[in-house]
């Protein structure tokens, strides 16, 4: 399974810890119908709590939100720009409703390691095909109320080490990583059917 990957190069060192006096939750991506309603409205609910929706909405699906002073919507935003908005949050989330069957095959996404770069704890719906990280680097949630105690979980757990370690699982996934991989699985492949020919490659 070729998992995506992280997009950036240069993966930045730790964010200083947020200075809100609510934990800022973060969505990245795009924002529509594969999103669990309930969920985001369970944070909503929380006094101490800001939700912000980082990427390009759907503007149909985004009407039943509108009012809500503690949902912050971010668009339009550069790679740098989203990134940034990314590391200045506290917790990072994915409510993936899995009763959608492109969800419920999920294994990784396009955000996976971008959350990892921002060096942020993260908080998902319980996908069952999803990628295996450590503990510390995801919460997995498997109701509304669970979803908001993972997210108070995290926020509370989160330190110096994990920050670390989500950054180092970013550096250790990126695209160049990833080609280095496949080059030696097809040269270990390619090698051992000229063995079998009597053949030699060169590298």
């Amino acid at each position: 399974m070729l998992y995506h990957a992280t997009p950036y190069r240069d993966v930045p060192d730790e964010p200083p810890r947020s200075a809100s006096e609510r934990i800022r939750i973060g969505y990245g991506g795009h924002i529509n119908y594969r999103l669990l309603d309930g969920w985001l409205d369970a944070v909503l609910q929380q006094p101490d709590m800001e939700l912000h929706m980082i990427g390009k909405e759907e503007k149909q699906y985004m009407r039943r939100w509108a009012g809500r002073t503690r949902m912050i919507l971010h668009t339009n935003l550069s790679d740098g720009e989203f990134l940034d908005t990314l590391r200045a949050m506290d917790v990072l989330i994915m409510p993936y409703n899995t009763e959608i069957p492109e969800v419920a095959i999920m294994t990784t996404n396009s955000k996976t390691f971008q959350y990892m770069a921002a060096g942020r704890p993260m908080v998902i719906s319980n996908m069952p095909h999803y990628i295996d990280l450590p503990t510390g680097a995801i919460y997995r949630a498997v109701s509304e109320q669970d979803f908001v105690a993972k997210i108070r979980q995290a926020y509370a757990e989160d330190c110096a080490e994990l920050v670390r370690l989500r950054l180092a699982i970013a550096r250790q996934n990126t695209w160049d990583h990833r080609g280095d991989m496949l080059r030696s699985i097809i040269e270990s492949d390619l090698g051992a059917s000229l063995v079998r020919t009597g053949q030699h490659l060169s590298t």
